[in-house]
């Protein structure tokens, strides 16, 4: 079986820190592509190079789970952008393994940023969630914001608590005084308020 996953999803999903962020399923492949279907996939495949997080789904239960991430990471270099994106590797079904530690010591001992998860008891999912956390707000895409909003710029200061990491707030009585983290996507709506 080539392909474990056929049709793209989109999901939201809420962190730890209540932010949210969008995560889409894509192509799961668990062999060598031939180099065919990857033309065929190549939309789909391209979506990654753009991704601001790869989560890699390792089934732990496949006696190939190596050679099936040698695959990945060999198909990943053929994709333009791809190996510039940071890579989670979620072991997951880790509640099959007959020795779970031995599984999460190899795993980790070769590919430092992984997880193990059970998709079906729903251990290590939350240790997912922080990694991903982790990953985004250590990202190059996030800009260090320190300035005043006006107390009628609530909208604005909704958007820091959901989409960025505060750092510190004081209220003022010209306004918010925030610092903080924020997707530099949303650098522009803060541009008034920033001093020079």
């Amino acid at each position: 079986q080539l392909f474990a996953t056929l049709d793209p999803t989109t999901r939201r999903v809420k962190l730890p820190s209540g932010k949210r962020l969008l995560v889409s399923d894509t192509v799961g492949f668990v062999q060598q592509l031939p180099s065919a279907l990857i033309a065929a996939f190549r939309a789909t495949l391209e979506e990654i190079g753009s991704a601001d997080l790869l989560i890699h789904v390792v089934d732990v239960s496949s006696p190939f789970a190596y050679a099936h991430v040698d695959a990945v990471e060999a198909t990943l270099k053929e994709i333009p952008g791809a190996s510039d994106v940071p890579v989670i590797h979620a072991w997951n079904k880790i509640d099959s393994a007959a020795q779970p530690e031995l599984v999460r010591a190899a795993a980790l001992d070769r590919w430092p940023n992984t997880v193990c998860i059970s998709a079906a008891t729903g251990e290590g999912i939350e240790e997912l969630l922080n990694a991903i956390e982790i990953c985004i707000v250590s990202s190059d895409n996030m800009v260090n914001i320190d300035l005043t909003l006006p107390y009628e710029r609530g909208d604005l200061l909704d958007l820091i608590h959901s989409q960025g990491v505060m750092e510190e707030v004081k209220y003022l009585p010209e306004g918010t005084r925030v610092s903080a983290a924020i997707p530099a996507a949303y650098m522009e709506k803060f541009s008034e308020f920033t001093e020079s």
